[in-house]
């Protein structure tokens, strides 16, 4: 056996783990990305009376670095990079902690 043979991760495919939102937030924050809380982030932007497509002008005009692609998937819940929650927190005029979803958040969905 070489020792690239005997360095072969192993993978635990408990179904007890996989499939998990738990799981796969400490997945994703391991990769730098961050779930939003999504209703909070549908107030602020109906708030302002805006679209999705209309807010994602909006971002562009007032150089915030984020696309309609990206207001969409945090709007459905994906992850998205910790630099778009900075980005849409200063878009809204809130702290990013207000719309990072944390553990006490979560049950706000």
């Amino acid at each position: 056996m070489t020792s690239f043979d005997q360095q072969q991760p192993q993978f635990d495919s408990s179904p007890s783990i996989q499939g998990t939102a738990a799981s796969a937030q400490k997945a994703s924050a391991s990769k730098g990305r961050v779930f939003l809380v999504t209703e909070v982030l549908k107030d602020l932007r109906t708030e302002r009376l805006q679209s999705q497509e209309e807010m994602a002008h909006a971002c562009s005009d007032g150089k915030f670095r984020v696309s309609i692609a990206t207001i969409k998937r945090a709007e459905t819940g994906r992850a998205v990079v910790y630099r778009v929650a900075r980005e849409l927190a200063r878009y809204f005029g809130v702290p990013v902690r207000q719309i990072i979803k944390t553990p006490d958040k979560s049950s706000m969905q």
